[in-house]
């Protein structure tokens, strides 16, 4: 970060276009509840006739008041304000059940000083396996939980997290990580070359679980079954196809790892390693995940990736790996720095880079 401060921008497009779209709704299912409750020529049971135009009159003031709190978020928005004291922020929590028959949002305003400042998680709610809604939640000592959802802000709650986090980084470890000069030590450690190779999920369950769809499709026709049942395990083995092809494609990229003294080389293979040097990277982050299906709130996080951010602002995901190879990856591209500065007064009075990092807490080859 090159300023002391650092904003957030709120969401503004996708508010204007969710309230154009909730009040023509509530438009449409108005003039359909007035026309059923005011028909020329009454329908026989009096009672279904109103039960059809109040259905469609309760829809009709539930768009209404989704466009009222949409209105309600670009008169009132959201801000977000990183500072070195504190992170100051105003924001809401999704709707919640009674949330749906209030014409506003419940905007709360918070100062989170970076001593309560905890952790910072993107969660991701699943109904079936499938994201239903994503939010950025805060942990703080002395306020608990704060969390705002996906759309909120302009930026994604992934982009923020990581805005907040690159925010911290800067702040309180930017001193201190210019004074230990990890690719310094990093140079000197693997003049001797450590190869990594990691297992990653397998190719073939992408083109197997596409086999899978054919066989069930066919044999559906085939045998003539009446139900849907062939056509949903059809369209659930193409989504596990998509899914595992994904993982295998995204994996592959860094399944090959190689410490060299010149960089960090990454590649699908031996003969395919691209080298980023070690003065390229500014730091390495481990990326995880939470998530909960069904009713569920709250979920273990696991770490799913490293984040390696470069000098000049770009991002490398590492990914697809198992979590303990992502564990030992982090710990050898990102010691902690005291150790590092350990190792390097080592090294200055002649001890060899490997056995000083060692005596100086950074994890072995």
């Amino acid at each position: 970060m090159k300023t002391p401060t650092s904003s957030i921008r709120p969401a503004v497009i996708n508010h204007v276009v969710k309230g154009l779209l909730h009040f023509g709704l509530a438009v449409l299912l108005g003039f359909l509840a007035i026309q059923f409750g005011f028909l020329d020529e009454r329908m026989a049971e009096q009672g279904e006739q109103l039960i059809f135009g109040a259905s469609f009159g309760a829809l009709a003031l539930g768009f209404a008041l989704a466009g009222c709190r949409n209105v309600h978020a670009l008169l009132r928005p959201p801000s977000l304000l990183l500072s070195p004291e504190g992170v100051k922020l105003r924001c809401w929590r999704g709707t919640g059940f009674t949330g749906f028959f209030l014409p506003y949002y419940r905007v709360r305003d918070y100062w989170i000083p970076w001593a309560d400042f905890g952790q910072a998680e993107v969660f991701t709610y699943r109904v079936n396996g499938v994201p239903m809604e994503q939010e950025l939640r805060i942990q703080t000592t002395t306020q608990g939980l704060v969390a705002f959802g996906w759309d909120v802000f302009s930026p994604n709650v992934t982009r923020i997290q990581r805005s907040i986090l690159d925010y911290i980084d800067e702040i309180f470890r930017g001193t201190q990580r210019a004074e230990a000069k990890l690719s310094d030590l990093q140079r000197q450690r693997w003049q001797q070359p450590l190869l990594l190779r990691f297992s990653i999920i397998p190719f073939w369950l992408a083109p197997l679980a596409i086999a899978g769809a054919v066989v069930v499709g066919v044999g559906g026709v085939v045998l003539e079954v009446s139900n849907e049942w062939p056509a949903v395990i059809a369209i659930m083995c193409l989504l596990g196809a998509l899914t595992a092809g994904g993982k295998w494609w995204r994996a592959r990229r860094s399944c090959t790892v190689e410490l060299r003294g010149d960089g960090l080389a990454l590649g699908p293979s031996l003969n395919a390693l691209k080298v980023i040097p070690w003065t390229d990277i500014q730091f390495v982050r481990p990326q995880t995940f939470a998530s909960a299906f069904g009713s569920g709130s709250g979920g273990t996080p696991a770490m799913v990736g490293l984040e390696l951010r470069r000098i000049d602002g770009r991002y490398l995901t590492i990914e697809g790996l198992q979590p303990e190879d992502l564990q030992r990856l982090h710990a050898l591209l990102e010691p902690p720095l005291d150790a590092v500065m350990a190792a390097r007064a080592s090294i200055a009075r002649g001890t060899a880079p490997e056995v000083a990092a060692v005596a100086a807490g950074i994890a072995p080859r």
